[in-house]
């Protein structure tokens, strides 16, 4: 499940990040395959992780915005045993290093606010070892570059990419994916497989 969600990813490069009812309705009826699911709660969660892989799309559950979740590790064998999500979304990197412990697809969320939150990046994915890594906020794609000197897993960038161009310089920059809450983005997922991509042939 692991690498069918990263193969998934690298192929369409567009995630939706759905932080509504309403909007993972749209979602349902896009494009994109992978679903950042950003709400919700855990007597909700079984039925819309259920409702968006009947559409033959993968979930991916960021565990700390759903009401109900804690940051015990335990968390993680909850939602891939009994939740049977596709993946997790974390900031809490102990979380990340037990998906990696269960073959458990994990991005870890990290913010990037300074040179220092830079600096420890590397120990952090080197320690605790997610399948990839989403930086925030995606608006500054010059960095990733910089970012890929220091890590050795595949880069998502999120926040804030409201336009096509936004979302392209993500891609020309090396990261593998955007992950974006705009539906218009959604929309135009087709226009992100960039020419040179393999993906594209």
């Amino acid at each position: 499940m692991r690498m069918r969600a990263l193969e998934t990813i690298q192929k369409e490069r567009m995630i939706m990040a759905v932080k509504s009812d309403k909007e993972l309705d749209i979602a349902l009826r896009s494009k994109p395959t992978i679903i950042f699911l950003l709400y919700g709660d855990i007597m909700t969660l079984p039925q819309v992780v259920q409702r968006i892989q009947g559409r033959r799309k993968m979930a991916i559950v960021h565990l700390d915005l759903i009401m109900g979740l804690s940051s015990h590790e335990m968390t993680v064998d909850y939602l891939q045993r009994v939740i049977q999500a596709d993946g997790i979304i974390t900031t809490h990197p102990n979380l990340a290093a037990k998906a990696h412990e269960n073959h458990f697809f994990s991005i870890l969320r990290y913010f990037l606010l300074d040179s220092l939150s830079l600096k420890n990046l590397q120990s952090q994915v080197d320690k605790h070892r997610p399948t990839v890594l989403e930086v925030l906020p995606g608006i500054i794609p010059t960095v990733i570059p910089e970012i890929q000197e220091k890590v050795d897993i595949p880069i998502i960038a999120g926040g804030f990419i409201r336009t096509q161009e936004q979302g392209l310089a993500v891609l020309e920059h090396g990261g593998l994916a955007l992950s974006s809450s705009s539906s218009d983005l959604w929309a135009q997922a087709d226009r992100f497989v960039l020419p040179h991509d393999p993906a594209s042939k």
